[in-house]
């Protein structure tokens, strides 16, 4: 039996991602906070963990990226969640009616997603919470239906709330992937994360990067990010797919340091699976 740290409390989304990627035989153990689910691995208190990597519609999750590069940690594995946001209360609303809520609990990334809700229910204020699992499990015990929770359906099973109302996300196509992390770096896998910084000299990306058209590499993800005390000065966040190119590997990564000024592989993978929520 394994023993999984992972953000929230049962019912946030990062449980479920972990169970859809390890199942539900394993040892679960609930975080306060990314950092914390780090932590875990770091002093082999857990096995794994499973974090939030990057949104659809936010965009990348920094607390993690910034774990990733401070930490002895890795990437083994990847899973994708096509999110649906409910939005949760205790008993039923007669009607539909919002009318009365007052507040509305979720983690910060939720609310974010769900922008629209709040412009057509000016009156609903967002509280922010450590995760979504853990709102719906504070309006549980407040047991008031001038309260709600943004949240998954999994979470309103879980704590005995109603489903007010369905899928109040912005975007249709809202997905989260989340990083299996573990102490050891796996040495096979078709896709590969690692994060770098050039000279603030004009050309040094181009010579960063080009080995990967001249290699026939697969791009899937590059973002970058200022440095922190540095203006103007940038780090990149890169993904790509080795695909049948496994002997270019360490050639791709000998000429990429010829141009850096910083690199780290953050992981070797598989390409993840995506699950509905």
């Amino acid at each position: 039996m394994k023993k999984i740290a992972y953000l929230g409390i049962p019912g946030s989304y990062s449980y479920i991602a972990a169970i859809k990627y390890f199942g539900k035989k394993n040892n679960m153990s609930a975080n306060n906070s990314i950092t914390d689910v780090f932590l875990r691995v770091a002093d082999k208190t857990c096995d794994f963990g499973v974090v939030p990597l990057e949104n659809t519609t936010t965009g990348s999750i920094t607390e993690t990226y910034d774990s990733l590069i401070d930490s002895g940690s890795v990437i083994i594995g990847e899973i994708m969640l096509h999110i649906h946001h409910h939005l949760l209360g205790v008993g039923e609303k007669v009607g539909q009616s919002l009318n009365g809520i007052s507040t509305c609990y979720s983690h910060p990334q939720a609310i974010d997603q769900c922008q629209k809700f709040f412009k057509k229910h000016v009156g609903i204020k967002p509280v922010f919470t450590s995760d979504t699992a853990t709102g719906a499990r504070m309006i549980a015990q407040l047991n008031s239906d001038t309260n709600a929770a943004i949240g998954a359906s999994h979470a309103a099973k879980l704590y005995g709330l109603q489903i007010w109302q369905k899928r109040i996300e912005d975007n249709p196509n809202n997905f989260t992937r989340f990083a299996v992390i573990a102490k050891a770096t796996k040495k096979k896998g078709n896709k590969i994360s690692l994060v770098f910084s050039v000279e603030h000299r004009p050309g040094s990306l181009f010579r960063t990067l080009e080995p990967y058209a001249r290699l026939g590499l697969n791009l899937t993800k590059i973002e970058s990010r200022p440095v922190f005390g540095k203006p103007w000065e940038y780090i990149f966040f890169l993904d790509f797919e080795i695909g049948k190119r496994e002997n270019q590997l360490s050639k791709l990564l000998s000429e990429m340091k010829e141009h850096v000024n910083f690199l780290k592989v953050l992981g070797r993978y598989n390409k993840g699976k995506i699950y509905e929520t």
